[in-house]
């Protein structure tokens, strides 16, 4: 199964999260099977009709917009502490996003 990595940055404490996730963020499905701290939100409240993801914030409980890391395979460079503690969304390491911004996974 396809896993990607989501990072979101909380404009109000600034706190960043991240999260793993399998499946197609497209792809609608039950609250309930949908991993704690993790929704399914669209410009119109809450719902999971676009499939967008937002991470909750674990210092206010305010749920982010989460964007996805895209991630480039580079043998040449070994994921290490500076790819894991990234708040960006762009990773070519030997993960190849799999750990980008992992040490603020909530």
């Amino acid at each position: 199964m396809n896993t990607t990595r989501y990072i979101a940055r909380c404009k109000h404490c600034n706190k960043t999260t991240s999260a793993l996730l399998s499946g197609h963020p497209a792809q609608p499905r039950p609250f309930d099977l949908v991993p704690l701290g993790v929704v399914h939100f669209t410009a119109n409240g809450w719902t999971n009709c676009l499939g967008m993801i937002g991470l909750v914030c674990p210092c206010c409980g305010m749920a982010r917009n989460a964007q996805p890391v895209r991630g480039k395979f580079s043998a040449k460079h070994v994921c290490s502490a500076k790819c894991m503690s990234s708040i960006g969304t762009i990773c070519e390491c030997s993960c190849a996003g799999k750990n980008h911004g992992a040490s603020h996974a909530a």
